[in-house]
């Protein structure tokens, strides 16, 4: 018995999650897009998106910046990361740049510089694409394997629309 995927609302809205999600990973290396609204941040860069929670830097109303890279992100794939806003909480690689004033390269050196100058109430969580990519796709296809196997067992079923003797 065929799948018949093109008849599937769980496939399609899967490919379309999925599209989507990948058209965001790859406007991300160009661009980073900055929607605000009060004491929060969502930020898409440099293949990652990034929640930053700043309640010293609360704001009226809804802001959204956009800013085209000079040179595009390389780092396809950077891992995810958590950090607390303050110098305290900053660890001994952060606290060297933020003395030296070097031009950080990575992203999780960028947020942690970024975060340096914010109070201890505030944090960021960063996820890559890549990761949020994967999280959707294994729950997607085990439903899609679901739905193979309850399909072939109706198909098994007399009077469903299927014989016994099909294999």
């Amino acid at each position: 018995m065929k799948p018949a995927l093109h008849r599937s609302l769980i496939f399609w809205s899967g490919i379309l999650v999925m599209g989507f999600i990948s058209w965001a990973w790859r406007d991300s290396l160009n661009t980073r897009t900055n929607p605000m609204w009060g004491s929060c941040m969502i930020e898409s860069g440099a293949g990652a998106l990034s929640f930053t929670y700043r309640p010293s830097g609360r704001r009226p109303g809804w802001e959204c910046f956009r800013n085209e890279f000079s040179k595009p992100s390389s780092a396809l794939f950077p891992p995810p990361h958590f950090i607390r806003g303050g110098i305290d909480h900053a660890d001994l690689k952060t606290r060297q740049l933020y003395l030296m004033k070097y031009d950080v390269k990575e992203l999780r050196e960028l947020n942690a510089m970024n975060m340096i100058y914010r109070t201890d109430r505030d944090w960021l969580v960063c996820i890559p694409y890549w990761m949020i990519l994967t999280g959707f796709t294994i729950p997607w296809l085990g439903l899609l394997l679901w739905r193979a196997k309850r399909r072939k067992r109706a198909a098994g079923l007399p009077g469903v629309g299927g014989s016994v003797l099909e294999s």
